[in-house]
């Protein structure tokens, strides 16, 4: 099979040189890769409605993060939200479903898990707003299946500390967050921009 390195690199991916995340991204999932059966990216990154404006990858087209994922686990069906309407970009495509779902909206998300059952992989790629990024993950994280993984991209470098110490959860939620997860982070800001900082739960 492809390296996750070679794939993003076939679909034009920031993932890759832009933000530098494949390394980490290997890490977690190179051993799973097999296993992985469900996987939901929220942020589709939408060219027609000017979502990739700030990213210069020539080549890239609307939903090509689903399809790099859905060419590196190869028994995964792969979901994607976005506020946005993709379905005339990507429809038809194997092993791909797209829902028009809002990050921040709990109703929203419960319809898309109501759709698609447990969930072995999540990368939120979605608004890069804190509020957004914690909420999602307060919803999404319970439907996660045992040993799941819940990735966040792109932490704006003055929330980076709050996902460092977990100052983004209230107290008693950090405590279950703790107890429940092994958090990993992955640091590339020195290679490129000031956001370039993801971070992992992994289920115990």
């Amino acid at each position: 099979m492809d390296s996750l390195d070679q794939i993003s690199k076939n679909y034009f991916l920031d993932k890759n040189g832009y933000h530098n995340y494949v390394v980490g991204y290997a890490s977690l999932f190179d051993n799973i890769r097999s296993d992985v059966k469900s996987v939901l990216e929220i942020g589709i990154g939408s060219v027609e409605n000017n979502q990739m404006h700030h990213v210069s990858v020539q080549g890239y087209r609307t939903g090509n993060s689903l399809r790099c994922w859905r060419d590196y686990f190869p028994n995964a069906n792969v979901y994607g939200i976005d506020i946005y309407d993709v379905k005339g970009q990507i429809q038809g495509e194997d092993r791909i479903t797209t829902f028009v779902a809002d990050q921040g909206n709990e109703a929203n998300l419960l319809d898309v898990v109501k759709n698609i059952g447990a969930i072995d992989v999540v990368v939120d790629d979605g608004s890069h707003i804190l509020y957004h990024q914690v909420f999602s993950f307060m919803v999404l994280e319970k439907f996660l299946s045992d040993k799941g993984i819940y990735v966040i991209e792109d932490i704006q470098a003055n929330n980076i500390q709050h996902f460092l110490d977990l100052t983004c959860f209230a107290d008693d939620y950090r405590k279950y967050v703790l107890d429940k997860y092994e958090i990993k982070y992955f640091d590339t800001r020195n290679t490129h921009k000031s956001d370039d900082f993801m971070i992992a739960f992994i289920k115990k």
